[in-house]
């Protein structure tokens, strides 16, 4: 059974989004990794995408892993109520996918090398069963990476057999018919490490697709990632504010181990 493991990229050179993490943490358990990268990014990103590809696939008969990159623009009108621009985004990367399955991430997710038999072990039992998904419980790591917001720590389905399902609203999950099985495979996210001034600012681009511009705070206007506070995560004027307290009793201490790639991040 082949894997193929589809992500999206817009500005994650300005916005310091780890990718390169991302995708080292699937060398050697994806055949393809599939990046499809918006060209009208205000920075660097198709450069720096290519870079990576050049560098993964320089040893690629080492590992197995190929990686692949393909442009699509986004549509920055496309503005709705549940972010439907990184689904059509993401369902445009799905269908460029050539593997028997696929794993969806995104550039702030990972996989941990541990999992890697367990993800071929499900895919072996899919394919001689009527299993088509499976759900996985994302781990969101929340100011270091020793820390876990539990509120925020979800199941989602974003293992399955290609064509069988479709990214929906924001992208963070996926839709499809057929029977979906739980797993203990874990994916890691990683979109709330690192400098509070670039976190601020990775919630206002990703909101200018939920909201019109003339609704959410200039970019000269964002504050520095409060941690101790926020209990949604909103650059909108009427709902900033909306909701906001001090965060208690929703977090633990992650007690096992990172991905390879992600060890000491941000430390």
């Amino acid at each position: 059974m082949t894997l193929s493991v589809p992500i999206i990229a817009r500005n994650v050179v300005k916005l310091r989004y780890p990718l390169d993490r991302v995708v080292r943490s699937v060398v050697g358990l994806a055949d393809e990794v599939v990046l499809l990268v918006d060209p009208t990014s205000v920075d660097d990103s198709l450069e720096y995408c290519y870079d990576l590809l050049l560098e993964i696939n320089s040893y690629t008969k080492v590992h197995g892993t190929k990686v692949k990159m393909f442009e699509s623009a986004w549509d920055l009108t496309n503005i709705s109520s549940t972010g439907a621009e990184f689904a059509r985004q993401t369902n445009i990367a799905l269908a460029l996918c050539e593997g028997d399955f696929i794993l969806s991430l995104q550039c702030d997710e990972a996989m941990h090398e541990k999992d890697f038999d367990a993800i071929r072990n499900l895919m072996k039992l899919a394919s001689v069963s009527n299993v088509s998904a499976y759900s996985m419980v994302r781990i969101y790591f929340y100011g270091d990476i020793d820390t876990v917001r539990d509120d925020w720590t979800v199941p989602i389905i974003r293992l399955f057999k290609r064509g069988t399902r479709e990214s929906c609203g924001d992208a963070m999950n996926t839709s499809g018919s057929g029977r979906v099985e739980n797993s203990d495979v874990k994916i890691y996210h990683y979109s709330r490490i690192g400098d509070p001034e670039i976190i601020s600012k990775r919630i206002w681009s990703l909101d200018k697709l939920f909201h019109s511009s003339d609704k959410l705070l200039s970019e000269e206007e964002l504050q520095p990632y409060d941690f101790s506070t926020h209990n949604f995560d909103c650059t909108h004027r009427d709902t900033v504010d909306v909701g906001r307290k001090e965060v208690t009793g929703e977090f633990s201490i992650y007690v096992g181990t990172h991905p390879g790639p992600f060890i000491n991040y941000c430390e």
